[in-house]
């Protein structure tokens, strides 16, 4: 399950680069 957390991290990450 954590890994869906990190997963849901990056993707956040990414939409705040943009």
């Amino acid at each position: 399950m954590i890994y869906i957390f990190f997963h849901l991290v990056k993707i956040q990450k990414h939409a705040n680069l943009i």
